[in-house]
């Protein structure tokens, strides 16, 4: 009989909702996940596999602390099989520098982005973030008071 080794894989938000959606998927597959909120969460063997999600708290800091910090994490994590770094759908928050400083610290050759979420509304339609069918930019999104909107465009990040 042939044993699977069960995967690691660390997910990296900008805030908890992001990590708590990110492990969702994998918890109804029976996998155990942990979330930790500023740090990694205690780490626990598990034989089905371990999640291991953090909120780095990153989207209200400043564009150099949120990139500091999303490296510090991504640096913990950068032994896991599997990094997921999640980006609010509407990319709201500081996206180019916070998947600059995970890719860089991830120590990954490939990075995949996919911001969508269908189930809200939030498409990639040619390369340009929709929401609803509008540019995310010129949404409510891009005139969000804290957290605008800047780009539509995937290729700008």
């Amino acid at each position: 009989m042939q044993s699977v080794t069960p995967h690691t894989i660390g997910i990296i938000a900008d805030d908890l909702t992001s990590a708590a959606d990110g492990a969702a998927p994998f918890i109804r597959q029976g996998w155990c996940a942990q979330i930790g909120r500023g740090r990694l969460p205690a780490l626990a063997a598990r034989e089905n596999g371990r999640i291991l999600a953090v909120d780095t708290g990153s989207r209200s800091l400043p564009v150099s602390q949120a990139a500091a910090r999303v490296g510090a994490i991504t640096t913990r994590l950068a032994d896991c099989d599997i990094l997921y770094k999640t980006v609010d759908s509407t990319l709201r928050g500081h996206v180019k520098a916070e998947l600059a400083a995970a890719f860089h610290a991830g120590r990954r050759r490939m990075l995949v982005f996919a911001p969508a979420f269908p189930a809200a509304g939030r498409i990639t339609v040619d390369g340009i973030q929709q929401v609803d069918g509008i540019p995310v930019a010129d949404s409510l999104y891009g005139h969000d008071p804290v957290h605008p909107a800047r780009y539509s465009a995937l290729a700008d990040l």
